[in-house]
């Protein structure tokens, strides 16, 4: 007797990925192409097609009297293409990085994580700018929801590069250098800043105090005298942001 042939639906599929085909109607299935079929003739085969198929199902009776004919469309996508460009950046503590990557056309959509210290996490290339030392993973999508990732560390560090000390400092009143102050970038505070003279004793000392904060600085001056001009050795304990603490030694030299 006459019958209809009845299949499953079109699915879509990232390549490399199977999908089960479907059909019904009566007893003896034919399935082409064959190619990335595991079975051509049963009524649900597995297909793991390389390439975006049509697949036509002929159904007919065990007499061969009657046929009918279905078909199944199996849309492949290909797996996006994505590269972060470095696997690991050195940062100092208060700076920024561009996270440079190369993208296939097909993406459509870029999820990073975690979005601490990140400009965006929804594009190719953000920036960042992390406090401590960090992994940000990528993961990108084109239309088929087919995905590639990557991953990439910024490691954070804090040294002598975040911090500008002056070497002279002329406190005569002109309103330019008049104040010894510690300057930078990325610290959280100074702990504590200490000044000696050339015979050991502490000229000027202060604690837990701003970084970039010249009404912290030494003046120039020792128990309110006025000190002539001279070469003095300071020790400046830093805590940068990163929680990282270190500690510098030099010499500084007031004039008039």
């Amino acid at each position: 007797y006459p019958f209809k042939a009845t299949t499953s639906l079109t699915d879509t599929l990232c390549i490399g990925e199977s999908a089960r085909l479907f059909a019904s109607g009566s007893d003896i299935y034919n399935w082409a192409p064959a190619a990335g079929l595991n079975n051509a003739s049963v009524y649900a085969p597995v297909a793991r097609p390389d390439a975006t198929t049509n697949y036509r199902v002929v159904v007919s009776d065990k007499y061969k009297c009657f046929a009918d004919t279905g078909f199944v469309k199996i849309v492949v996508y290909p797996i996006p293409k994505f590269n972060i460009a470095q696997d690991d950046y050195t940062l100092p503590v208060g700076n920024s990085v561009l996270l440079k990557t190369t993208s296939s056309a097909d993406i459509t959509s870029y999820k990073w994580t975690p979005f601490i210290g990140l400009s965006c996490i929804d594009c190719p290339q953000p920036t960042a700018s992390p406090r401590n030392t960090i992994d940000y993973f990528v993961r990108v999508f084109n239309e088929g929801g087919c995905k590639a990732e990557d991953k990439v560390t910024v490691t954070v560090i804090c040294s002598n590069t975040n911090i500008f000390i002056p070497n002279t400092f002329s406190p005569n009143g002109d309103g330019t250098n008049d104040v010894f102050f510690v300057r930078g970038k990325g610290i959280a505070a100074i702990k504590a800043i200490t000044i000696f003279n050339r015979w050991g004793i502490v000229v000027f000392q202060k604690t837990n105090i701003n970084i970039n904060d010249p009404v912290a600085g030494w003046d120039g001056r020792y128990n309110s005298a006025v000190l002539a001009p001279d070469v003095f050795v300071y020790k400046v304990d830093v805590v940068c942001e990163n929680n990282q603490v270190f500690s510098l030694k030099g010499n500084v030299t007031l004039i008039r």
